[in-house]
């Protein structure tokens, strides 16, 4: 069996538990954008939830992906 690189180690964890991978992809895209912009706390969080969906779903989709080519997870 061919050795996996790390991208794919990251997917299949993130197959695995797509909420906790929404919650820290969008977390760290959040700071990001505290850090860069001079926003006001109210446009903080709604980077966060913007990105926190983004990355869920994302995820949702990569375990959908990997389903349905017979991939583990």
């Amino acid at each position: 069996m061919p050795e996996l690189g790390h991208r794919d180690a990251v997917r299949r964890q993130c197959a695995r538990h797509p909420v906790l991978a929404g919650l820290v992809g969008g977390g760290l895209w959040a700071f990001a954008f505290w850090v860069f912009s001079p926003a006001e706390i109210g446009d903080l969080m709604l980077a966060f939830t913007a990105f926190a969906a983004l990355f869920t779903l994302t995820a949702l989709d990569e375990r959908r992906r990997r389903r349905r080519f017979g991939l583990t997870l």
